[in-house]
């Protein structure tokens, strides 16, 4: 792993990708107490896949900075996960 600032920039971005999950999973809570009762509509269904998106995306960058600065290793593009498939 990096040293000295490598750790402390490593920290920071992970509690800020920590922070960002948690505020996805708490407005998704929110939501579902508030329609709970009712039958979603195409609008909200759409907003969930949304935010799931976004809860992806944030583990997503996690992982990256976990391959950045624990194992010292630059992924080739921003698209590597769509290349490895499409090679699958």
């Amino acid at each position: 792993m990096k040293r000295n600032n490598g750790i402390i920039a490593f920290q920071f971005k992970i509690t800020g990708e920590l922070n960002d999950l948690r505020e996805v999973v708490e407005r998704v809570e929110k939501k579902l107490t508030e329609i709970s009762q009712t039958i979603p509509q195409d609008f909200t269904i759409v907003g969930f896949a949304s935010y799931l998106n976004n809860f992806y995306n944030g583990l997503e960058k996690i992982f990256k900075l976990v391959v950045k600065y624990v194992d010292d290793f630059e992924l080739p593009s921003t698209d590597w996960h769509k290349n490895h498939t499409a090679k699958s």
